[in-house]
């Protein structure tokens, strides 16, 4: 192509900014099939065919108002019906976010200390947003982070001398919070919402 560069920027703009929607002109691939599947895509002649990975061990897969992917590094859920496993609640927006990241290059399950991320709404005091919610342009605002108190309840695998913790914004670990006790292979645990932070920190016996 004489202009590569031309014919990108116009794909671009042609589906609206989104990539998924170029992908599927210009490598004839679904939205899921670029979740399933390892992809590129080239500028300097004929888009190839999506690649998929036959040695993946990922697992990926749609229901009604609930995504879920899987594999060796992680797992991630996505639901807005409900499934009676984990449930996240804000007092003003159907939306959160929680994430989990293993502090000791374990697995999840088994991990002996790991780290949540919690959080609602978050954005810099002043911020502005465009009508369509899509850009803030400019408009950063300044500090500090204001943030939308969120709690959650969820499943965890059990361990012996599990504790909970919410951390400081200095990464400081504050008085455990309270984890029941139970006798199966799980445990329920609440991140209250309350403590002023986005972080707690689950960790085992010892560590």
């Amino acid at each position: 192509s004489p202009d590569p560069l031309g014919e990108l920027a116009a794909l671009h703009f042609r589906h609206d900014h989104s990539l998924l929607g170029a992908l599927a002109e210009v490598g004839k691939a679904s939205a899921e099939s670029a979740w399933r599947e390892r992809m590129y895509v080239s500028l300097a002649g004929p888009a190839p065919a999506p690649r998929g990975g036959a040695d993946s061990a990922t697992a990926i897969a749609w229901a009604d108002g609930r995504f879920e992917a899987a594999g060796r590094g992680g797992r991630v859920v996505i639901d807005t019906a409900g499934d009676g496993t984990s449930s996240l609640r804000t007092d003003r927006a159907a939306f959160a976010v929680l994430a989990a990241a293993a502090m000791d290059a374990q697995a999840l399950p088994q991990s002996r200390k790991v780290l949540f991320a919690l959080c609602g709404r978050c954005e810099n005091t002043g911020m502005e947003f465009s009508a369509d919610r899509r850009t803030v342009s400019d408009r950063w605002g300044t500090a500090p982070v204001r943030i939308e108190r969120v709690s959650a309840e969820f499943d965890w695998p059990a361990a012996p001398g599990r504790t909970l913790h919410p951390l400081g914004p200095d990464g400081a670990i504050g008085p455990p919070l309270p984890i029941p006790t139970v006798s199966g292979p799980t445990i329920r645990l609440t991140l209250p919402g309350t403590s002023g932070t986005l972080w707690y920190l689950l960790k085992s016996g010892g560590d």
